[in-house]
């Protein structure tokens, strides 16, 4: 049999471009970081808050691929999620990961990671939501080392009142003694009052 293309009606076709516009627009004007990478990860499309992010123009990150702004220590964890989505394994994945800046500093970025698929559902390229939690990670190290400081401060001060009771308080301690037998050899010259007193010292 002879089968007929299936032909779309102007009405279908204005939709679909009012819906690629308003995708556009969302993508474009988004106020969280937005990029659209080939299953490659080079980057194809990316939105003005993802160029606030990693210091880079729209230019300078369609000549390059997620890799080379990926800090090296979170690479391998990254590639290995992008190897396990595009093989079907996951469906989209979250990771907490770095990114260097154009500048070179460190910026801390949550990123969501979904596989888009062509209407024959084959895979056609991967968009990433990216957040900035720089500000957040840094909170989180400050508590961090503060929290370490006050368990370092706290061993300190134990270590201190170990050596007062030691160097101090037991020398004191012999030395009342001391004085207390003296004392107590002069016992019979007190009273019965001063005598119960000084024994139960």
């Amino acid at each position: 049999l002879n089968k007929k293309p299936l032909v779309q009606s102007p009405a279908a076709e204005d939709e679909l471009r009012a819906s690629e516009e308003r995708f556009r627009n969302a993508f474009a004007n988004a106020a969280t970081g937005m990029a659209l990478t080939n299953l490659g990860g080079h980057f194809l499309e990316v939105n003005r808050a993802f160029c606030q992010i990693t210091g880079y123009t729209e230019r300078e990150l369609v000549a390059r691929d997620f890799p080379s702004i990926t800090h090296p220590d979170d690479l391998p964890r990254n590639v290995d999620l992008m190897r396990q989505i595009l093989a079907g394994e996951i469906p989209s994945y979250i990771i907490e990961k770095r990114y260097i800046h154009k500048r070179g500093a460190v910026v801390w970025v949550r990123i969501s990671v979904s596989l888009q698929r062509d209407s024959r559902q084959q895979p056609q390229h991967l968009i990433g939501l990216v957040e900035d939690i720089t500000e957040r990670k840094q909170a989180e190290e400050s508590l961090r080392k503060l929290s370490g400081r006050l368990l370092q401060l706290q061993d300190e001060e134990r270590r201190r009142l170990a050596r007062e009771l030691h160097d101090s308080t037991a020398q004191n301690i012999a030395a009342l003694g001391m004085n207390l037998g003296i004392v107590d050899q002069a016992a019979d010259a007190l009273d019965a009052g001063a005598r119960k007193a000084l024994s139960e010292s």
